[in-house]
């Protein structure tokens, strides 16, 4: 494979993916975003003010689309976009311990 060095590609070279069936690499993959997602969701949290937390609890409970999630938060959560980045990078560099890292 190919490697032009995106979080996703490192995740997939690290943990040698393309070396198994599409069915499996979708459920890893999936499994690796949810958990990337959910210590997002942790890391914006512990930024926001307390209103927001509430704002934001009220939103997830009326199952809010992905959408209106994300315009909140990059509404009301300063640097988020930095937030959600360094929390991926965070997780590849994890990944990569881990694994070691991934030959060229």
């Amino acid at each position: 494979m190919s490697t032009s060095g995106t979080p996703l590609e490192k995740i997939i070279d690290a943990l040698e993916l393309d070396q198994l069936p599409a069915d499996e690499q979708e459920e890893i993959m999936s499994d690796i975003g949810a958990l990337i997602f959910q210590s997002t969701m942790m890391n914006l949290m512990q930024v926001m003010d307390p209103e927001t937390k509430e704002e934001f609890g009220k939103m997830v409970e009326s199952d809010a689309s992905e959408d209106e999630v994300s315009a909140f938060i990059s509404s009301r959560v300063p640097n988020s976009d930095t937030i959600v980045q360094s929390t991926i990078d965070e997780m590849v560099d994890d990944i990569l311990a881990v694994t070691g890292p991934v030959a060229a």
